[in-house]
């Protein structure tokens, strides 16, 4: 049989640590019966040996892991980080301006055509010789931006564009100016004619910018191909965010706590929208509200949907958010 110096030296071989003071005598103390006979004497070091082994067991099984248990356990529910804005859309700012009839300094005002920040681009699609579209918004996922990136910065892409381009005409006929701020790339590119001109421009020395400026120009056509999410008016979006930000019954959450759109996009139903928010946990003041059942979300919500009616102006439904799940959308 083991005496206790040699039980408490084999355990501190294995794990590094020491046991308790009186670790024995809790151990024995909770056995059924405390009879000191030879047979109860022996069965008592098996279970100190055995309870030694499962402390063992319990000690390096992280240690196998590569980690805290709780950490390498699995998550007991579908719960996401409160991050409002993904960390590749944090970073980069596309812009795409039109200086009608003069040079980019002067009295004429850039129009803007297309504007992605945060995740947010609000865009007015042109055809040649005509005016631009309504103002349009549209939201892009982490992944979403990383792709647009990618595309304006590839081969013959604003990586390997000049920084200026100039364009004789016969009179007043603007600028193009496109600026990417990334974290792979910072730049501005000036092409010295309206944005319709660089798209049919073919010239090699363009390289892959018609192709950007045509994507960018129409971006509609992009969003419809599901390169973003969203397609609304602006005047729309801006309505639906009041509706929803005006729900009285979030009034102390959204004072609460730190929050961001993070899309708001047409529902199935005609006039219909729904307005999608981040919010951060800490500290966030969470009204008792009647809603569906979300099985397995567990802690606090990471986030809100409205179901708003634009015409009426009124609130449909609304449900908490756990990361990805929600009571309306479930996406």
């Amino acid at each position: 049989m083991k005496t206790d110096e040699e039980l408490r030296r084999a355990f501190h071989d294995l794990t590094d640590h020491d046991l308790p003071p009186g670790f024995t005598d809790l151990v024995v103390a909770g056995l059924p019966d405390r009879r000191r006979s030879t047979r109860w004497r022996a069965w008592t070091g098996a279970g100190v040996v055995a309870v030694l082994g499962i402390v063992v067991l319990v000690s390096l099984g992280p240690m196998r892991s590569g980690g805290d248990p709780e950490i390498s356990a699995p998550p007991t529910a579908v719960v996401s980080p409160a991050a409002s804005v993904p960390a590749a859309a944090e970073g980069v700012t596309l812009v795409v301006e039109s200086t009608p009839g003069g040079a980019i300094t002067g009295n004429r005002e850039n129009v803007p055509i297309f504007e992605l920040r945060e995740g947010r681009a609000i865009y007015r699609d042109f055809e040649f010789g005509r005016s631009v579209s309504e103002t349009k918004v549209a939201f892009l996922t982490d992944a979403q931006v990383r792709e647009l990136v990618a595309f304006a910065t590839g081969p013959g892409g604003m990586t390997e564009a000049l920084t200026e381009y100039e364009r004789g005409s016969f009179g007043p006929s603007g600028h193009t100016i496109i600026t990417l701020e990334s974290p792979e790339l910072t730049k501005t590119v000036d092409y010295w004619l309206a944005p319709g001109n660089l798209v049919r421009d073919t010239d090699p020395a363009l390289g892959g910018l018609p192709d950007l400026m045509d994507l960018l120009g129409r971006f509609s056509t992009a969003v419809e191909q599901g390169m973003a999410s969203g397609g609304m008016a602006l005047t729309d979006v801006e309505l639906a965010e009041a509706i929803a930000f005006g729900d009285e019954r979030f009034a102390d959450l959204l004072s609460s706590t730190a929050y961001e759109t993070d899309r708001v996009v047409p529902a199935l139903g005609a006039g219909e929208a729904l307005v999608y928010i981040s919010v951060d946990p800490d500290g966030a003041a969470w009204p008792e509200i009647d809603a569906c059942d979300i099985g397995g979300a567990e802690g606090p919500a990471t986030g809100v949907v409205w179901l708003v009616d634009l015409a009426e102006q009124t609130i449909l439904a609304v449900s908490p958010r756990w990361g990805t799940v929600d009571c309306l959308s479930g996406a």
